[in-house]
């Protein structure tokens, strides 16, 4: 499943451009084809932009890893939950005292059948 490019992604390409633009400033600037200070104040603007660009890029990357863990936990809850929906009540209520997802999945269970009670 592919995500939309949104702004952060945006931004670390800009900085990514901004560091190549620089970089072949710096390259120009050490190889005679223009002043040296151009060649050392690209050096200092590639120098921000590509660890800004990392630091961007890494700060993405771990906001993705927990919405993909977020997603997977909500879908193996669901998994368990069905696989749980066949138990009786009793047994939902000992499987709540447990920790993690088995606990969770039965409690959600459990609720959901107090609402449908609730309502009939």
């Amino acid at each position: 499943m592919s995500d939309p490019i949104g702004p952060r992604r945006i931004a670390i390409w800009s900085l990514v451009s901004v560091a190549f633009a620089s970089l072949v400033l710096t390259m120009a600037g050490f190889g005679g084809k223009a002043p040296r200070s151009v060649g050392w104040l690209s050096l200092i603007v590639f120098l921000v932009a590509f660890v800004a660009s990392l630091r961007e890029a890494f700060t993405d990357y771990k906001a993705r890893m927990a919405a993909r863990d977020a997603r997977n936990r909500a879908t193996a809850i669901t998994m368990l939950a069905t696989t749980l929906q066949s138990q009786d009540d009793e047994a939902l209520r000992k499987l709540v005292r447990k920790p993690g997802m088995v606990g969770q999945a039965a409690s959600m269970i459990l609720k959901g059948r107090e609402k449908s009670a609730g309502k009939s």
